[in-house]
């Protein structure tokens, strides 16, 4: 017997915001004295993993290319970056991260796609005191409303812990940006944020074809890293028979 399903078609969702959402699966740990990831986690290295502390300064322009480089440590090696200064960090596009780092950023967050790992080995995890915008980076789109080919997507792989993300529109093709599809977003890694603005638009119904936003979790960041986020805290609960 073939049982009919039916499909329902929906456009790819825009302009979404989430604002103060809470989830207890997200949610600081009960027995924690922080009210922010930033400081929770700041802590939680500083006692789990002090030997691979690196202190930096962040340059006061914008940068791209090797963050081992930008950092000044050596690539394909683990550390524990912590921001001395206070300026934001601004990362043009053809940024690569070459290390396993945790970031720890006092201010803002910049990053203008793409931003990719040099192998899958390495990996960012970027936790902000401040605000990250994800920006426009550079056109990669290239096809009209009416081509057959698909929209192209700024890439950002890296984590992302954060009090707000902006992803804004990102308007391709100049004078001719209404006939033209636009870049969605598409980030492999993991990502939290308190406040979310969600507004990439593939123009029109270019948006019934493929998502704006495209979201894949990169459990190897996590796991380069497992020993330096464990949360080692346990409770004792007396039962009387």
């Amino acid at each position: 017997m073939v049982i009919p399903i039916l499909l329902l078609l929906r456009n790819s969702k825009i302009n979404a915001y989430s604002t103060n959402y809470l989830n207890l699966a997200t949610s600081l740990p009960p027995d924690s004295s922080f009210s922010s990831w930033f400081d929770y986690l700041l802590n939680l290295v500083s006692l789990n993993s002090p030997s691979n502390i690196v202190n930096f300064n962040v340059p006061n322009n914008s940068v791209s290319g090797n963050l081992s480089q930008i950092f000044n440590v050596s690539p394909n090696s683990k550390y524990i970056l912590i921001q001395s200064n206070s300026s934001d960090l601004n990362l043009l596009p053809n940024t690569v991260c070459d290390i396993q780092a945790l970031i720890f950023l006092n201010a803002n967050l910049s990053i203008q796609p793409n931003l990719i790992k040099s192998n899958p080995s390495n990996g960012c995890i970027f936790i902000t005191a401040g605000n990250t915008l994800i920006g426009k980076g550079t056109d990669k789109t290239s096809a009209s409303l009416s081509d057959s080919n698909p929209a192209q997507y700024d890439i950002v792989e890296a984590g992302i812990i954060t009090n707000n993300l902006d992803i804004p529109i990102d308007v391709v093709g100049g004078a001719t940006a209404e006939y033209n599809k636009w870049d969605g977003i598409y980030i492999f890694g993991v990502v939290y944020s308190s406040n979310l603005s969600l507004n990439r638009d593939l123009n029109s119904f270019a948006n019934n074809l493929q998502p704006a936003h495209m979201f894949r979790f990169d459990p190897s960041i996590l796991i380069n890293f497992q020993h330096d986020l464990a949360n080692r805290s346990f409770s004792v609960r007396e039962i009387v028979e």
